[in-house]
């Protein structure tokens, strides 16, 4: 018989025994943390028998696949039955049924998936210490005291006359001392007098049998932290107050789990997005490269009008393909604050529309998902001001937190209308409601009902952006009954029609001398035919050196320079153009930024000092670009952003 040999805080050589690639990684890379050595990952079957008598192995995880077909306690009696190792077993199944079953077959214990660091570590010593004493049954309190011995907040037990009986190693990190320094104290003994004359107040409440959850300032390791410390009574056999219990967790190591958690929930959100905008991608570049083949077939055939209207078709999926892209660069800028997405004036029915195509897969009837039904009330005139992929965003946490509400099946009403000075979006669902106590956590970040990993970030990000764009979001709700969302953002009047871009010609601008900038050489020479064709002079550099040189050889009207550029770029050309104008008394020249990236462009003071006039960003049409360069030469060249 093979006995583990050591004390539990020995490193340990541990074979894995699996069927899923992935959370073998997981447990691997968790056991290598803890210090322990892994020898070997296998798979089910007569091999990890093979492999126990074969090699030094002290002890064995199990992590069953979820779907496995083989019973959980004949795993691991297949073990138990041939050799005496400590098992841990790694389960998603909580009933204690079977629990029981798997905590009789052997010296096994137990950790329940998703498995942390705390838990694993927990778990280990809890199975070493069973195959050491294999006859005497483990009582609940070892395993209590395992994971509060691992656990990273402090937990303290006091007894009815406020003395300290136990604490954890983070107990006696937080007070600086030991811990047989702490026990038999008070806190009177331990803790300033204001702070000791607080915490007995409400320990009077915790021994009449209240939970009391306080935050107090103490001084840790010579500076200043905040403590979120939760109490509550321990009880006796007979149900009375025996003592008190507290856990105690620092707010910053509080913070840097909600920032995790936060993580999560963006990278999940970016998955989603990302395959949704690769999808519309491909769509679009199907159009593109069917209509140009049809274009090009036309063209040679004579049928010069179908051309015309292939190419047409073909103008509008550059269009789309340009609105993705900026959709996918904002997602994956790290401040919203410095997002460049102009606003303006959204249709909210239109953004709505769109967001409930990409949740389709939420609404499918069949095994997939119990039947959720989708009921629309779209109306028209639902303009506000604002950002679409940010109200985009609050239309698909609302979607999403309502279909989650259904878990099996039932109704999803989604309307927008106009409410006198104001535009609604009211999302309504028939689901299991809010708990009438839980009312006032809807909106708080990481509140949340849902299992299975939910960060409970949705409805607060939803509550953020409805604010950020002057409005208000406000929940109905009754438990067992649904719940309605209702988000009231300013109505914005519709914006004017902007004309319709002149026909191509030589007579659609007055012509100009242009300095056309830009180091990719298709993009340059397109926008120089395009101008040239439009009856411009066209001067062209591809670095910004050369468009320097070309400056100061020539006398141009306007600049149109390409911000992105190696060597020096956009922004040390405007600078050029300013200083050296400056210099020879001229009036400035006016220059206009042009970009295919969402850099933080729109804060004016920045650009009025390097002297540029207006920002476009690509792809760019060539009729928008002359009504901008027309702009900024008759104006006084109040800066302007616009998307093409």
């Amino acid at each position: 018989m093979q006995r583990p040999g050591g004390g539990t805080t020995l490193a340990r050589k541990v074979l894995v025994v699996t069927g899923e690639t992935s959370p073998a990684a997981r447990v691997t890379e968790l056991l290598g943390e803890l210090g322990h050595e892994v020898v070997g990952v296998v798979a089910y079957g007569e091999e990890p028998l093979r492999f126990v008598r074969d090699r030094a192995c002290d002890l064995v995880v199990i992590d069953p696949p979820p779907d496995g077909p083989t019973d959980p306690v004949e795993v691991v009696a297949s073990f138990t039955t041939h050799v005496r190792l400590p098992i841990v077993f790694l389960t998603a199944d909580c009933a204690e049924e079977t629990l029981s079953r798997i905590l009789d077959s052997g010296p096994v214990s137990l950790a329940v998936k998703p498995v942390t660091r705390l838990q694993l570590c927990a778990a280990l010593e809890v199975a070493v210490r069973r195959a050491l004493a294999p006859e005497a049954a483990l009582p609940a309190a070892d395993y209590a005291r395992a994971v509060s011995e691992a656990a990273p907040d402090s937990v303290f037990v006091r007894d009815e006359a406020l003395r300290f009986l136990y604490t954890n190693p983070a107990g006696e990190r937080l007070f600086g001392i030991p811990r047989r320094e702490i026990v038999g104290k008070t806190c009177a003994d331990l803790l300033p007098a204001d702070l000791a004359a607080r915490i007995a107040a409400s320990d009077r409440r915790v021994l009449a049998g209240e939970e009391v959850v306080e935050e107090f300032l103490l001084q840790v390791r010579g500076h200043e932290e905040v403590l979120h410390v939760a109490r509550f009574p321990i009880r006796g056999s007979c149900g009375e107050t025996v003592g008190i219990g507290a856990i105690c967790r620092s707010l910053a190591q509080r913070t840097c789990g909600q920032d995790a958690l936060l993580h999560a929930t963006r990278r999940e959100a970016v998955l989603e997005m990302t395959s949704e905008l690769a999808f519309r991608f491909n769509n679009v570049l199907q159009v593109i490269l069917g209509r140009s083949q049809l274009a090009a077939a036309q063209m040679e055939f004579g049928s010069f009008s179908g051309a015309r209207k292939n190419l047409e078709h073909i103008q509008g999926s550059c269009r789309e393909a340009s609105d993705l892209v900026m959709r996918l660069q904002r997602f994956s800028a790290t401040d919203p604050d410095d997002l460049s997405e102009p606003a303006g004036i959204v249709d909210l029915s239109a953004v709505v529309s769109q967001v409930l195509q990409r949740k389709s897969d939420r609404f499918r009837t069949g095994s997939a998902r119990s039947g959720i039904r989708l009921r629309l009330g779209l109306g028209q005139g639902s303009f506000v001001h604002g950002r679409e992929n940010d109200l985009a965003e609050v239309a698909s946490h609302l979607v999403t937190n309502a279909a989650e509400a259904l878990p099996h099946g039932g109704e999803v009403t989604v309307r927008t209308l106009r409410e006198e000075e104001s535009v609604l979006l009211q999302v309504r669902d028939n689901g299991v409601g809010i708990r009438e106590e839980d009312m006032p956590k809807v909106f708080e970040p990481f509140w949340t009902t849902k299992h299975g990993g939910a960060a409970g970030m949705g409805l607060a990000l939803a509550r953020a952006v409805v604010e950020r764009h002057g409005g208000e979001i406000r929940v109905e709700s009754r438990e067992g009954r649904g719940s309605c969302f209702t988000a009231r953002f300013p109505f914005a009047e519709h914006p004017s029609a902007r004309p319709a871009a002149p026909e191509v010609g030589h007579d659609s601008a007055p012509g100009r001398r242009i300095l056309l900038v830009d180091d990719v050489e298709p993009v340059l020479t397109t926008l120089e035919d395009s101008l040239r064709f439009q009856g411009q002079e066209v001067l062209t550099a591809s670095s910004g050196e050369e468009a320097i040189m070309v400056f100061d050889d020539y006398d141009v009207d306007v600049v149109v320079c390409d911000l992105r550029m190696p060597g020096l770029d956009g922004w040390d050309v405007a600078e050029h153009v300013l200083k050296s104008c400056a210099g020879q008394g001229n009036p400035k020249t006016p220059f206009i930024l042009l970009t295919a990236c969402t850099e933080a462009v729109e804060d004016t003071n920045i650009l009025s000092e390097h002297g540029i006039d207006a920002v476009i960003w690509k792809p760019v049409q060539v009729s928008r670009l002359l009504e901008v360069i027309s702009e900024v030469m008759n104006s006084d060249r109040r800066f302007e952003v616009t998307q093409a």
